[in-house]
Parts: C-alpha cells; sequence; structure tokens
C-alpha cells in the first residue's frame, strides 16, 4: 500500500494525465478523428503501429496499477488513448458507432469507481467530476455519430 504521502504528491500528475487525455479525444473527435482513414498505405502502417504501442503502454500501466506504482486515472488515460487511436482507425460509421459505444460503456465504469473512490477520500471529489465530464464527452460523440 502507497503511503499518504506518496499518494498526495501523484494526485496533480495523474490529473493532469486526465485532463490531458480527455482534451487529446475531444480534439481528435472534433479535428476530424470521425473521418474515414487515409488512404496511405505509409500513415495507416504508422496508426497501427501506434495503435499496438497504446495497447502495450495500456497493458504495462495496468499492471503497474495493480502492484501499486501507477494511478487508477494513469491507467483511465492510457485506454482512453487506446480508444482514440480505434476510433481512428475506424473505415465505416457501424464501427466507430460500436467503438463509441464501447467507449460509453468504460466510461461509466470508470465514473463509478472515481465516484466510489471519491466518497472514501482515496482521490479528490473533481476525479468524480472529470470521470462525469468523460462519460458525457463519449456519449455526445455517440449521440453526434448516430445522428450523423
Amino acid at each position: 500500500m502507497l503511503s499518504p504521502q506518496f499518494r498526495a504528491t501523484n494526485i496533480l500528475p495523474a490529473a493532469l494525465i486526465v485532463l490531458i487525455a480527455a482534451a487529446i479525444g475531444y480534439w481528435s473527435t472534433q479535428a476530424g478523428a470521425l473521418a474515414a482513414p487515409a488512404k496511405d498505405s505509409k500513415v495507416n502502417a504508422l496508426l497501427q503501429e501506434r495503435l499496438t504501442t497504446l495497447r502495450e503502454a495500456a497493458a504495462t500501466t495496468s499492471k503497474a496499477y495493480e502492484t501499486g506504482i501507477e494511478s487508477f486515472a494513469e491507467v483511465i488515460a492510457a485506454n482512453q488513448a487506446v480508444r482514440s487511436a480505434e476510433l481512428e482507425m475506424c473505415a465505416t460509421d457501424k464501427e466507430r458507432v460500436a467503438l463509441l459505444e464501447k467507449m460509453v460503456t468504460e466510461a461509466k465504469g470508470y465514473e463509478t469507481v472515481a465516484a466510489q473512490r471519491a466518497a472514501t477520500g482515496l482521490v479528490p471529489a473533481a476525479s468524480g467530476l472529470r470521470a462525469k465530464v468523460n462519460r458525457l464527452e463519449a456519449e455526445i460523440a455517440l449521440e453526434r455519430m448516430k445522428n450523423k
């Protein structure tokens, strides 16, 4: 178990990571991540390499969380980065809707855990609110895609 002093020093960097991940996810959605992937094979190869690397990073972050080295916020951020990369690689609206539905489901789970942790004082109350904003952004993107 991590000391309270160690957890307190990790809160700001973890919160910053979550905010950056949320901003990247939002920016990607707004900047055209929902557009069809580029036809350039070099770009597609780079996108696939990035996705593979992000998946490895997310798995490593999850293992580190289980041992107390990483925070839950860092796990969320790593998984959100994977989903954003997957979204960018979707070729059809049907694929995008399916992935966005998965993202909403995951965001609801993260929101529940963050709210529980905030209620017990393990993380600041703002963590629960950021998780809620993340879920709302995923739902907004899903609704926009469905109404497209």
